[in-house]
Order: structure tokens, then sequence, then C-alpha cells
């Protein structure tokens, strides 16, 4: 899988933990994903979905059977105390998503877990 990063300045340790979530993410690898996230994590994804807590977390992602991906894009990856977006896609055999996510994490530390996103794709 090839995987792009536009517009990475590099020098944020937000930034690049951003991107280590994606690599997880497309590899499926929820278990390491899981340690992103606060206890009391909510993920809102697309006025469809609400999750609350890692439990629902890991079992909507089990449950999405992730397809492998060919080239995961992160256009932008913005970061600033406690916040973070990320614009890009995700192409699959045949299909591209392009996706908005946006995090809220405990507090500005790099080592703060994400407690709150909010996801919108199509």
């Amino acid at each position: 899988m090839q995987i792009q990063v536009l517009n990475n300045c590099g020098n944020s340790p937000k930034m690049l933990l951003i991107i280590e979530l994606y690599r997880y993410y497309v590899d499926s690898n929820f278990a390491k994903i899981l340690t992103f996230f606060a206890d009391d994590i909510h993920w809102h994804i697309s006025h469809e979905i609400n999750l609350h807590g890692l439990n629902d977390v890991e079992r909507y992602l089990v449950s999405k059977e992730i397809q492998p991906a060919a080239i995961l894009t992160l256009k932008y990856v913005l970061t600033h105390g406690k916040l973070a977006a990320v614009n890009g896609e995700i192409s699959y055999k045949g299909k591209t998503v392009r996706f908005s996510d946006f995090y809220e994490f405990s507090s500005a530390s790099s080592k703060a877990k994400i407690k709150k996103i909010t996801s919108t794709s199509h």
C-alpha cells in the first residue's frame, strides 16, 4: 500500500501521531488504534453513527471489515493545541472514499488521548 502525506511540515508531534493513526486504520490494526483513544471516546460519524466508549468503537471497527487500501492520501493534517483536522482519501480497488475528520484531544500534550472525533465521508 502506498501512503502519501501532502503538506506535512514534519515537526509537530501531534501531526505525526495522527498520521500514524491512519496507517493503523488502513492496516486494520484495531488494537493499536484503540491505544490512541480515551476510555470515554465519543465518535460521531456522518449523522448516522454515534459511538461512546472504547467498546463501542472496537465493535464498530471490527464490524466494518475494512478492505485493503491501495493508496492512502492525507492532503491536510492540521493540529493546534488540543485540536486536529484531517482531509484525505483512501483508494481501494475500484473505489475512492474522500473524508474529513476532526479531533479533540484530552489536552494539548503530545501524549494526550483522543476524546472526540467527528467524521464525514463520501
